[in-house]
Formats: structure tokens, sequence, C-alpha cells
């Protein structure tokens, strides 16, 4: 994911790992690469986790 996004790799694992914060660009390059709208990553990121 990281490097269809355009990102680093190291960049990409910390923000993954919750150790950073994404940026609304990156998001927005992760929805294009899953060719979803950034909306949809969005509400995932707004419903809670069982």
């Amino acid at each position: 994911m990281a490097r269809v996004s355009g990102m680093d790799v190291g960049d990409y694992a910390s923000r993954e790992l919750g150790e950073v914060r994404f940026k609304t660009t990156e998001l927005h390059e992760i929805a294009k690469a899953l060719k979803v709208r950034l909306t949809d990553i969005f509400g995932i990121l707004a419903d809670p986790v069982d």
C-alpha cells in the first residue's frame, strides 16, 4: 500500500501502527489506490471497532 500510494514504507508503517497520524493527502492517495472515495475511509474511521 505504501508503494502504490506514493509513501515511504517506513512512514506508512509508523502511521499504520498508530505512531503518527495519516495526513489527509495521504489518505486521499490511499483511497485512489483502493479505488474508493475518501469519504468511505473516513466513514470506516468513524465507526466503533467491535
